[in-house]
């Protein structure tokens, strides 16, 4: 609570956690494009993140004319090793001995979700003291996206649909 933007830069993010940045914070929500993220978050078109990787994961949930609630950024889908990076990202130690954001560094794929983030941020930044009707737009739309897609109502009509329920 307090925050300008909710911040989930998730490997995975299966979930989608970004409903509790605008029903319970109160702020847009800036996100690694994927998982939930990708549901939850109409991506910012004219961010620098707005890549081909956000743009394909996006597309299929959030229409062109589709106002923008947060921003999204990936990596791009083409880097070399990056199948060996995930394999040595997800094998990373736990034990109290081991220092895993040093790890991570060495990591191609690792520094390019970095670099990605730091961009998001920075456009996140710009946009809330440069264009704050903008921004608060976003959040407005992000509110409405939230409750018009994700209530728990919505989901157990749908489960009951596909399970061929009727109630």
């Amino acid at each position: 609570r307090g925050a300008v933007y909710g911040l989930m830069p998730s490997f995975y993010e299966p979930f989608g956690m970004a409903n509790q940045f605008y029903l319970d914070g109160a702020c847009p929500g800036i996100g690694r494009a994927t998982g939930g993220n990708t549901q939850q978050i109409v991506p910012l078109r004219a961010s620098a993140t707005f890549s081909d990787a956000v743009r394909r994961r996006t597309e299929r949930y959030h229409s062109m004319s589709a106002r923008p609630t947060g921003i999204l950024f990936r990596e791009r889908d083409d880097m070399p090793g990056a199948t060996q990076d995930w394999m040595a990202i997800n094998a990373a130690g736990y034990g109290a001995d081991g220092d895993r954001v040093e790890e991570r560094r060495r990591y191609p794929l690792f520094n390019a979700m970095v670099r990605e983030l730091s961009i998001a941020i920075q456009d996140a930044l710009m946009l809330h003291a440069t264009d704050p009707e903008q921004y608060f737009e976003m959040l407005r739309d992000g509110i409405v996206h939230i409750r018009n897609n994700f209530s728990w109502r919505r989901a157990a009509h749908e489960y009951m649909r596909r399970c061929g329920l009727n109630g």
